[in-house]
């Protein structure tokens, strides 16, 4: 008979690993040395190396016992153990906050928290003025996210792969730190910059190599086929108002001239407009377009697909006009945390949604981290430039985000009333594009037509439009 029906306690202390008992104990020996004795010059360098192994013995621990779980494919089983850390990690993280409202929003009694620090206490693990720091749990999802990719790339290199990934990126985030003086030895502006263009490369790189391993290489080219149409149009645009950067720093840093917030609001309202016609062509045309490029049907991606690339198109046109003034104002710390949000929202939600929904999810995960960087930008140009609150601007987008919607119905709808009739697929792209261009300028004239930034952009067409003529007419007359 099984002595372990009656002596249950005696078998569990026959399964416990005593190695591991022992690295537990010394691990929380060093975690209360770091924290007890704060001040690290007045001791042996070799101690304080060994003293800060505490984190990555912990992880390694935490690796060790779910590596069943990890190194399978199993993703029930993955998602479970995922969702054992989540859970607690957004509870405590959000009930700290909540905590700290109280005592400090409402009742005075520590420092003021506002709703980017939940922000960030949920994204990076760590507030400064939010206890308690939940950085540990962010790191070990991230990373068993990260080894899970790992294992189903390189199979039975993935030992090798993970162990190094393992000592680099605890190393990197823990003491270079995201979380704490994020490259602490450079200069404070250079720094902010550098986390900014870092977590933009980031956020612009993880989407292939998400696809890549979740659905095949194949996908990802057929995909880049998309990204060609979307990014090639948003360059064209990109080259024809690359010269108003030093004008934008001009008017920025005049502070006698009163030309600076009218032209803005002209040119985000002209940005809007370019959105919205390239936004509205893109959604009803490019399925027809790869059709007539590509004379394959098999290469068509979902439309759900091309509506989230196509919305993903609007925000980054829209957020043109707010980039140029963003980057002469500088104060890259304000934007900094949106950037690496955006980052970290990007990589996350493309995992868990491509799992669930497949690529439209991985696109849904990169719109709404470029979300993050558009109001970046925004806090930026409202709190140092405009000097006004950012709600009324946020209700706008979304209104114009409405008009957008409205424009592709209206377009889609005529398109399907007279395709029955156009035999010719060159010729009915060429009718819907005027139809979709014809009904965004006819929405965008209905709404704005008689806003101020309106005519201050017809006061800019004229002055240009008299200036050509003057060149023209001094041209003449030297002939």
């Amino acid at each position: 008979m099984n002595s372990d029906i009656f002596f249950p306690m005696e078998a569990k202390v026959r399964e416990k690993n005593t190695g591991l008992c022992l690295i537990r104990i010394l691990a929380a020996f060093l975690v209360v040395c770091f924290h007890f004795h704060s001040n690290r010059d007045h001791y042996p360098r070799p101690y304080i190396f060994l003293r800060e192994l505490a984190v990555s013995m912990f992880l390694i621990m935490s690796f060790y016992l779910g590596k069943k779980t990890i190194f399978s494919t199993d993703t029930a089983g993955q998602k479970k153990k995922l969702k054992r850390q989540l859970v607690p990690y957004l509870f405590w993280g959000a009930a700290a906050w909540c905590y700290m409202f109280i005592a400090g929003n409402l009742l005075n009694l520590t420092e003021h928290v506002t709703p980017g620090n939940l922000i960030w206490q949920i994204l990076t693990g760590c507030v400064e003025n939010v206890d308690p720091p939940l950085w540990y749990l962010w790191q070990s999802m991230a990373l068993m996210l990260l080894f899970i990719l790992i294992y189903r790339i390189f199979k039975e290199k993935a030992t090798v792969v993970i162990l190094l990934s393992l000592v680099v990126i605890c190393y990197i985030l823990q003491y270079t730190g995201i979380n704490f003086n994020f490259f602490s030895g450079q200069r404070y502006e250079i720094k902010n910059m550098l986390a900014t263009k870092i977590a933009v490369t980031i956020y612009g790189a993880s989407d292939d190599i998400i696809i890549t391993v979740m659905l095949g290489v194949g996908t990802n080219g057929i995909v880049s086929n998309y990204r060609m149409i979307s990014s090639k149009l948003q360059e064209l645009l990109l080259s024809a108002f690359n010269s108003l950067q030093a004008s934008i720093g001009n008017l920025v840093y005049d502070r006698e001239s009163d030309r600076g917030i009218p032209f803005f609001k002209a040119f985000d309202l002209s940005g809007f407009f370019l959105a919205l016609v390239s936004a509205s062509g893109v959604m009803c045309l490019c399925q027809e377009l790869v059709v007539l490029w590509l004379h394959n049907t098999d290469l068509l991606l979902p439309y759900s697909f091309v509506a989230a690339l196509s919305l993903n198109l609007f925000i980054a046109i829209q957020n043109n006009p707010m980039t140029y003034f963003r980057n002469s104002l500088g104060h890259f710390e304000t934007d900094r945390n949106y950037m690496i949000a955006a980052a970290l929202i990007n990589v996350i939600l493309s995992i868990i949604l491509g799992l669930s929904i497949g690529l439209t999810g991985i696109m849904i995960a990169t719109v709404i981290g470029h979300l993050f960087i558009y109001l970046g930008r925004c806090v930026v140009v409202h709190k140092y430039f405009l000097r006004e609150r950012l709600t009324g601007y946020c209700l706008s987008v979304l209104f114009r985000i409405g008009l957008l919607a409205v424009s592709v119905i209206i377009t889609m709808y005529i398109g399907d009333l007279i395709r029955p009739h156009i035999n010719s697929g060159i010729v009915f792209f060429l009718i819907k594009g005027i139809i979709s261009v014809a009904v965004s300028v006819c929405i965008f004239l209905i709404v704005y037509s008689r806003s101020e930034s309106f005519k201050t952009i017809l006061q800019y067409a004229h002055t240009a439009r008299d200036i050509l003529k003057n060149r023209r007419s001094k041209g003449v007359t030297k002939e």
